[in-house]
């Protein structure tokens, strides 16, 4: 879903981040994991910090959920709202 998106995973070290299909950073190699796409909302990724923290980015590469809930509910609770 990724591709669709025209973004790109990106790996440096064990950090992941995206970049868009001219190379160019769009989220930087911050999180342990970036999920798929439109998994729990259309346009939005889930993100995962290296302190087991989650939260949601978009298709822009903006964090619209802070990676600071504990709870994976609780993230995807607000990201609902």
């Amino acid at each position: 879903y990724f591709m669709e998106l025209n973004s790109i995973r990106l790996q440096k070290r064990k950090c992941f981040g995206l970049i868009n299909q001219e190379g160019k950073e769009i989220v930087t190699p911050i999180y342990k994991e970036i999920g798929n796409f439109g998994k729990y909302k259309k346009d939005a990724a889930l993100v995962t910090s290296f302190m087991k923290w989650y939260g949601f980015i978009d298709v822009n590469g903006k964090e619209i959920v802070p990676a600071e809930y504990r709870n994976l509910d609780d993230a995807i609770k607000e990201l609902n709202n």
